[in-house]
């Protein structure tokens, strides 16, 4: 989406990580916000300038808390991601990119959560509002709670992001779109800080790197299969940009009109993608809350106007009937 990145490189392979939310919206994700933030770390460090930020030791510095993310600058990010692809200027290169079907529960393994506390949990992780709006009911029992909790987790940090990206790259001709859904859960044993997490986030690093640890589970014949299989698909579309290869399972384009995502788990193929009625939800409410935000003025003048007409039509009304009595 930097402009200042144009032909350094040709491919980018994305495994849970995108950023297609309405940044705009957030002050903090601006300019302003930034600099806001930098004098406040500033002051948090007892100093009067850069100069004297530059003179302090590392060990100061790093004990002092700072959240570090992406800003639209105007200069290395003129707009957010999702302008950028939705007026076609992003970079035109070809994608590989998808999530993990149980990516949530890794922030919540410590959590415990109950229909009773369901939305007090995910408050603290996500915007009251938008959690009124978008998380799932929780049901009547702490699994399906449970359940819930980590599949709004699941949509709002990892995979509408992914799916929102392949679906705006994949109206330019000029891109390939390749989509996967990693939904292997290695089978770590009940010792494992992992065990029960599923196919949670980071569980396919080490099958793309061929590294099955013999020291911390017993592999299946599945897993080893994966840890074959994915090695060859990044590699290939590293070299060409395209996954596909003799012997591979055949991995299909994503198209917006035919979105398609490969599934790798115990089962290696292409399918349509599964669920995406959240993932729709999530795109209308940003949507809204990006239209009011960028046409308040518009919108509370037509409504000023209505209600005057409202008010004017009633008082019209009441003469009237005052009139014929």
């Amino acid at each position: 989406a930097s402009p200042l990145a144009k032909g350094l490189f040709q491919k980018v392979i994305a495994e849970s990580g995108g950023l297609f939310e309405p940044m705009e919206l957030s002050s903090q994700l601006r300019l302003k916000g930034a600099e806001a933030q930098g004098t406040r770390f500033m002051a948090a460090a007892d100093a009067r300038s850069l100069t004297a930020m530059r003179k302090m030791s590392a060990q100061k510095l790093i004990k002092i808390p700072f959240s570090p993310h992406i800003i639209i600058d105007g200069y290395v990010v003129p707009r957010a991601p999702w302008k950028t692809y939705a007026l076609g200027k992003a970079n035109r290169i070809s994608l590989l990119l998808g999530w993990n079907a149980d990516e949530g529960s890794l922030f919540l393994r410590h959590t415990h959560v109950t229909p009773h506390d369901y939305r007090r949990v995910l408050d603290q992780s996500f915007p009251p509002l938008l959690v009124r709006f978008l998380a799932p009911n929780p049901g009547s029992t702490a699994q399906s709670a449970r359940r819930a909790a980590v599949a709004f987790n699941t949509d709002m940090r990892f995979r509408w992001d992914m799916w929102r990206w392949a679906m705006l790259a994949s109206r330019h001709a000029g891109d390939r779109v390749y989509m996967y859904e990693f939904t292997r859960a290695p089978p770590y044993p009940k010792t494992s800080i992992y065990h029960g997490l599923g196919a949670t986030h980071g569980m396919e690093m080490q099958y793309v790197f061929d590294h099955l640890a013999p020291q911390e589970t017993a592999w299946a014949a599945a897993d080893q299969r994966l840890a074959r299989v994915i090695p060859d698909y990044w590699t290939r579309f590293a070299r060409t940009g395209n996954p596909n290869g003799p012997g591979l399972p055949y991995w299909p384009r994503f198209l917006s009109q035919h979105a398609k995502v490969m599934r790798l788990g115990t089962e290696i193929r292409a399918e349509p993608v599964a669920n995406v009625a959240p993932l729709r939800r999530i795109t209308r409410v940003y949507d809204i809350a990006q239209f009011v935000v960028t046409y308040w003025i518009v919108i509370i003048a037509t409504v000023a106007i209505i209600m005057v007409a409202l008010v004017a039509t009633a008082w019209s009304f009441i003469r009237r009937r005052r009139a014929m009595k």
